[in-house]
Parts: C-alpha cells; sequence; structure tokens
C-alpha cells in the first residue's frame, strides 16, 4: 500500500493508525510528526524512517554535508562569493538538517550565507520567492531547499527578464527527473531516490525492527551527487 500525506502532519498521523490495521511494516518518508508521536506509533507496528533521524529506530538519511560541500565549492570555483538558501518548511526535520548543512558547508568554502524565509517546496513558494529576490540587489547564486522549489525560481526569473545563468546562478537538490527535462535543465544535488527505498524496505524486511540496543549502526548515510546543468555558470562582473 501506497499513501501520501501531502505534507500534513495531522494526515499523516491518520494514515500511520491507518495502515497499521493492515499492515506489518511502515517505511515513513520525510516525516514531519515530532518524535514521541513516532515512537508511539513505531510501538505499534515494525517502522523504517526515510530523510528522518529517529533515535533507536532504523533510518536511511541522506548525507546532506557531503552534498553541501559539493555545491558550495563548485559555486566557490565559479567566482561567487556567496550565496541566497531558500529553505523548507519550519517543522521539517530535512529542512533543518539541509540548512544547518548549507550553512557550515558555505563557511568552509569561504562563501557568504544568505538565509531567505522558510515556505512550503512548493513551485509556487519559488515563484513568490524570485519576486522578493527582484525587488533588491539579486545574489549571484541561489540554492533551493529542493528541484521543484527551483524550478519556480527560474522560470519566475526568466519570465521578469533576468538571465539565468549569466546573471543568476539557481540550484536544486533532490535530483528529480523533472529537473533534467526542465528548459534550463537544472543544476541539482542529486539524492540516490531509488536507493533510498530500496534499502528502506531492505532494513525492514530483513533486521530486526527497532534494532537493538547493541545495534553500532542503526542510521544509514547515503552519498549523494552534483549533477551540473545549465542554470549554473560563472559569477557575473558586478
Amino acid at each position: 500500500m501506497l499513501a501520501d500525506t501531502d505534507d500534513d502532519a495531522n494526515r499523516e498521523q491518520q494514515l500511520i493508525h491507518t495502515l497499521a490495521k493492515d499492515a506489518d511494516g511502515i517505511v515513513d518518508f520525510s516525516s514531519l510528526l515530532p518524535t514521541d508521536r513516532l515512537l508511539a506509533a513505531a510501538a505499534i507496528r515494525p517502522m523504517v524512517f526515510v530523510n528522518r533521524a529517529v533515535e533507536s529506530q532504523r533510518c536511511v538519511l541522506v548525507n546532506a554535508r557531503q552534498g553541501m560541500l559539493l555545491i558550495m565549492h563548485y559555486l566557490a570555483n565559479l567566482g561567487h562569493t556567496g550565496v541566497h538558501y531558500l529553505p523548507g518548511p519550519v517543522n521539517s526535520w530535512v529542512a533543518a538538517d539541509r540548512q544547518a548543512a548549507a550553512a557550515e558547508a558555505a563557511d568552509e568554502a569561504d562563501l557568504q550565507f544568505d538565509l531567505g524565509g522558510s515556505s512550503t517546496p512548493s513551485f509556487e513558494a519559488g515563484v513568490a520567492q524570485a519576486d522578493e529576490l527582484i525587488r533588491r540587489p539579486l545574489p549571484t547564486a541561489i540554492l533551493c531547499f529542493n528541484d521543484i522549489m527551483a524550478l519556480g525560481v527560474v522560470s519566475r526569473l526568466l519570465a521578469l527578464g533576468v538571465r539565468v545563468p549569466d546573471q543568476v546562478s539557481v540550484c536544486g537538490w533532490g535530483g528529480t527527473r523533472l529537473a533534467g527535462y526542465y528548459r534550463p535543465p537544472l543544476t541539482t544535488v542529486s539524492m540516490p531516490l531509488r536507493d533510498l527505498g530500496r534499502i528502506a524496505v531492505e532494513q525492514l524486511l530483513s533486521r530486526p525492527v527497532p534494532p537493538p540496543p547493541t545495534d553500532p549502526d542503526p542510521h544509514l548515510l547515503l552519498d549523494v551527487s552534483l549533477e551540473v546543468r545549465a542554470t549554473t555558470g560563472r559569477a557575473p562582473n558586478r
């Protein structure tokens, strides 16, 4: 069975309890629930969490620090001196993890780190963020919480006459297929999406869930890759 929460924590809670009646185990992607509710749910049915770290539970995570170092050093090598980061929702563990990794990696790459306002990770949110950015001096590089938001930013900037990447470089995160089909194709940090799902199911079926206290590493960390495409380029001379 497959269910979508539409990024709604209350709906997620309802779906977990509904699915627990018929499912032998649950894989929960990018949970928005607080830890105490997740632990209570995991006491009812075996659960594996993806893109969400939960203490004493099996989790499959993305190496945000490694990915952010890739993109920050790439931008620095293109001559950018700063990056404007558009974060995800405030109630998301993965958004907080990604934001912290971005700030740390920017510092290591000697880039000024400017933080935009939190928003839903949607195309419409990217459009709205672009409308805000155009009202002041544009940054030379924008990094978005996910690909969909980045596509909204690129689409709106192009509609407003801003040349991407000649005036502004835009990067996403996720490695969705849409990022490669879009015109111009989006530079993105690509997550191993198939591996995330496959490994989570393998953990659920073949490993003790929840893990015993003696398990040395119930949290698996998967590396990402940088997909350089047409929305990033050398920093403009200003």
